[in-house]
Formats: structure tokens, C-alpha cells, sequence
């Protein structure tokens, strides 16, 4: 997962997939989603957030574009890896708001930038485009979805 081009194209995502709305979050018992472990991919979407979420006036458009809170400190946004409800109820709400085939589970990275969750599958794509959502903490409401 490379970001650094992302910064180029970014507004260009924000355009193009900011019209997409997710369908009611899906509820199928059979399926399940898993958090991935906090590896190099977790590291550089997190690395991302807090880009993100600095108070850097630079990064205030995009910032506020996806809903994502200005953090003062950087080190509260931290990823997730359980529990397992919150990975399961993240990752069905990111399959619901990119309209991903929910036939087979997913296992997704989550940040946790305050009050809002970022939400990634590495394997999930919309089109050429990786893509990841901005879901409300406290019940998984979709805000936002991006690509790169």
C-alpha cells in the first residue's frame, strides 16, 4: 500500500467516490469480519490518519471533506485489532458503503482517529482504486469513503 502518490489524487477521490452511499448495513449471521494485525499496512494507514488529522491547515480540506476529527494528539489515533464485534460490525458496514460482494468475509484494518473509525480491506477494490471508509465510532454510521 504506497499513500505518497495518494496525496496527488486524493481531492480527485474525494469527487469522484464522495457520492457513494451505503446501502443499510448488511446483516448476514454467516458472514464475519476479522481485524488484520497491526503490521506495516496498519502502520502506513495509520501514519495517513494522522496526517489526516493534524491540525496542519494544509490537510483542513480534505480533513473536513471526510469527516475526520483535528487531533492535537497524534498518538491517541491508534489501530484497532479487537474486539472482535467491532471488527465484524466495521467491516460490514465498509462492505455495505462500497457495495462489495458480501458473500465471503473480510479481514480490514481500523484506525481509531477519536471519535470516527478509519476502515481499509487491502484486497477490497472500487474499480482501480483501493478504497476506505469513514465510519462514526460510537454505531458504525458511514461518513465518508475514499481512494486511492
Amino acid at each position: 500500500m504506497n499513500l505518497m502518490p495518494y496525496h496527488a489524487v486524493t481531492l480527485a477521490g474525494v469527487v469522484a467516490f464522495g457520492s457513494l452511499r451505503p446501502a443499510n448495513v448488511l446483516t448476514n449471521p454467516t458472514v464475519t469480519h476479522t481485524c488484520r494485525p497491526a503490521d506495516a499496512g496498519a502502520l502506513e494507514l495509520r501514519h495517513y490518519a494522522r496526517l489526516l488529522a493534524s491540525t496542519d491547515t494544509g490537510y483542513r480540506v480534505l480533513r473536513d471533506s471526510l469527516h475526520i476529527p483535528a487531533a492535537t494528539d497524534t498518538s491517541a489515533i491508534v489501530v484497532v485489532t479487537g474486539p472482535s464485534t467491532t471488527c465484524n460490525k466495521a467491516g460490514a458496514a465498509m462492505v455495505s458503503a462500497l457495495h462489495l460482494n458480501p458473500a465471503g468475509s473480510r479481514s480490514v484494518y481500523i484506525i481509531d482517529v477519536g471519535t470516527v473509525y478509519i476502515v481499509e480491506d487491502p484486497t477490497a477494490r472500487v474499480g482501480d482504486w483501493f478504497a476506505w471508509v469513514v465510519l462514526q465510532k460510537n454505531n458504525f454510521k458511514w461518513l465518508a469513503t475514499d481512494a486511492n
